[in-house]
């Protein structure tokens, strides 16, 4: 049977407090603010009111946000300019990431594809540095992945698919929808999210991708 590898994005392949961490300083220089504790409290709640207002993270809203927050009249466009720079990008992709992902493209009847939440031009822009070992017809981007997850393994039956992602609730749904899925859990360490008491118990846990190669080769 062929395989799917469906990944996660942010805290599976993506370092998303590390990119934060990299692009709110320049925000903040841009706009003549020191980046302090007050500063990423700001931005914390911009995050939140752009979330609250379209449903998902928007980096132009949230720019427009946090320049409303401070009275700047710095042109968004030249924050956009900034804040999408491929350095920002490259150096925020996990260590582990590029050879784990090597190795399994190397595997035969396997194919790579993405099962993400967020907006779909910058969620396709972090991915944009390991393009070479996706498949660009299996990258699945919804704004509420927990609503599409369903119709996504449908299109799957003829594969055997291995699930890789953070959060436990998108596993388990999976699960409950095909059995039969492979279920690994990424505990990457998160700076923003509170650890939830969850019962069900994934397949595989890892803390780096490391070991899923070996993992899709055994099953």
């Amino acid at each position: 049977m062929k395989k799917i590898v469906l990944f996660d994005i942010d805290y599976t392949l993506f370092n998303t407090d590390k990119f934060r961490d990299v692009v709110y300083r320049k925000v903040a220089k841009k706009i003549g603010q020191n980046y302090n504790a007050s500063f990423i409290i700001k931005t914390k709640e911009a995050e939140e009111i752009t979330r609250h207002a379209l449903g998902k993270y928007e980096p132009q809203f949230f720019l427009k946000t946090i320049c409303n927050f401070y009275n700047s009249d710095t042109k968004i466009s030249e924050l956009e300019k900034e804040y999408r720079e491929n350095e920002n990008f490259t150096q925020s992709v996990y260590e582990d990431v590029h050879e784990a992902l090597a190795n399994i493209s190397k595997i035969k009847e396997v194919t790579i594809g993405i099962l993400s939440t967020g907006e779909s031009d910058f969620q396709k822009k972090k991915i944009e540095i390991v393009k070479k070992t996706l498949h660009q017809d299996h990258v699945h981007i919804f704004v509420d992945k927990l609503a599409q997850v369903s119709n996504v393994i449908d299109k799957y039956k003829k594969y055997e698919v291995f699930l890789v992602d953070d959060l436990l609730a998108v596993l388990e749904l999976a699960k409950k929808i095909r059995n039969d899925i492979h279920t690994i859990h990424m505990v990457r360490e998160k700076s923003w999210e509170h650890p939830i008491e969850v019962k069900f118990k994934p397949d595989l846990e890892l803390k780096t991708l490391d070991e899923l190669p070996e993992y899709v080769i055994k099953y």
